[in-house]
This record gives C-alpha cells, structure tokens and sequence, in this order.
C-alpha cells in the first residue's frame, strides 16, 4: 500500500450522530418562497434544534463538518419543511403548518411575512421514511413527519415506519403533504 499524500494532514472526521426519533424543539433559522415545479409557490423552512432540545444545534453542526470538506456545502435538506399554498389542496396544510407555530410562539401573529418566521420555534416529530437512491436501493431517512406545537413535544409518540409506495417515483419528485407528512424536494442550488 502507498502512502496517502499529506497524510499528517487530513483530518480525521468525526462520528456521525443521528436524529432521535420523536419529538424535538425545533427552530426557524431560515424562511423565504420558492416555485413548485408546477408554477404554484411554497414555503421552505430550514431548522435547526433549540438550544433547549435533546440535541441542540445538529444541523448546524453538520454545516460545519460539511464545509470543512466543501466551503460550498448548503444546510442539509433533512433540515427543511416544504409546503405549497394558494390552492385549494395545500391551504388547509398550509394553514395548519402555520397555525402550529403560532400556537408554539406565545404573542406572535401570523402576518404573511415569511421573514418573520426566523428565530420562531415549533416542535417536529422524526420518524423513518424510505427513498430510493440514486442506484435505485431502497434507503432510510429521518425525517419531520409532522409539525406540531411544543406542548408535550417530548411526549410525542414516534410515528410508523413510512415505506416507499410503488406508485411513488423516486423521493426527490415530491414536494406536497399528506396527512401529517411533510415530504422534501431536493434541490441542491439552495443557497442555505
């Protein structure tokens, strides 16, 4: 075996914790509008968890362990609630989404201002969710699987095992909600 070049060097990287599952007290450090593929709009929340939560600051962490193997790294998906609006599917989603917030942020209001969202908490209950990669396995993934306000957060039962349906394309072509399910886009020209 050769050496590796600049072996003394490289840092040696670091264990990779993952995401309890249940609930979490989670926080806005990001909000703004994208387009649907579809033309329609959606909110993009990106979180982290509160300093007061079991695992306080991972995703931000993980940016850090990111960027010191790529400056260009971007907040990780897993960190990201998308949800449309303005049609008569996503608003009740919407609505709720919104609602569980301000039940979460004693004194705030809603007032159609994405911005205002920074810094506001909610809680997120984590379960599996499985995807196909990218070479057509079937993976899983810790994902929000429901937004809910953070009274009894920690309480919050796991929710079930999500399998990949047959009908589903690969996970990166969905983008709405289902029931309680919050459902991620990939998109790696975010800016966060």
């Amino acid at each position: 075996m050769q050496p590796i070049n600049g072996w003394d060097n490289i840092e040696e990287a670091g264990s990779f914790e993952k995401i309890e599952l249940g609930g979490h007290i989670c926080v806005i450090v990001d909000a703004r509008i994208e387009p649907t593929r579809s033309g329609n709009e959606m909110l993009v929340i990106s979180y982290d968890f509160a300093v007061n939560d079991k695992q306080p600051g991972y995703f931000r962490n993980l940016l850090d362990q990111d960027r010191k193997r790529n400056p260009q790294a971007k907040w990780r998906e897993s960190g990201r609630i998308r949800q449309g609006f303005g049609t008569e599917q996503s608003n009740p989603f919407f609505k709720r989404l919104i609602n569980r917030i301000v039940e979460s942020n004693p004194g705030y209001q809603w007032d159609w201002n994405e911005y205002g969202l920074k810094g506001k908490m909610f809680g997120g209950v984590f379960g599996h969710e499985e995807y196909e990669n990218d070479k057509g396995e079937i993976k899983q993934a810790i994902k929000c699987m429901s937004v809910q306000n953070l009274e009894g957060i920690f309480e919050a039962a796991i929710p079930e095992d999500k399998p990949l349906s047959k009908k589903e394309p690969k996970a990166t072509a969905t983008s709405a909600t289902q029931g309680n399910t919050y459902l991620s886009i990939d998109d790696d020209d975010l800016p966060f």
